[in-house]
């Protein structure tokens, strides 16, 4: 389960049969500073929704997935976060 934490600035993953929570995005600050290749180092201000794209390998979507991608809706922008093996995020700005 992914939960925007607003107040702290960040993404959060819980497991939820242990209930461990790790930070998978944001650092803590409002600043509007953007890391492409490590999304913990990048700031997210005040996330506030969440959503998942996946894509599958074929065109009947029965192949295991390959890519998850998590749109966050934070001020004025959305970012996004491959949750796979190789994390990179950019950012969307709104007009």
């Amino acid at each position: 389960m992914y939960v925007a934490d607003a107040s702290n600035h960040r993404i959060r993953s819980v497991h939820l049969p242990t209930g461990r929570c790790d930070t998978v995005a944001g650092n803590g600050s409002i600043l509007h500073a953007n890391h492409r290749t490590n999304p913990l180092l990048g700031s997210i201000a005040f996330p506030c929704a969440l959503a998942f794209d996946t894509v599958c390998d074929d065109e009947k979507e029965t192949a295991p997935q390959l890519t998850r991608t998590l749109y966050i809706a934070a001020r004025g922008c959305i970012r996004t976060l491959d949750t796979g093996k190789s994390a990179q995020s950019k950012v969307l700005t709104l007009s």
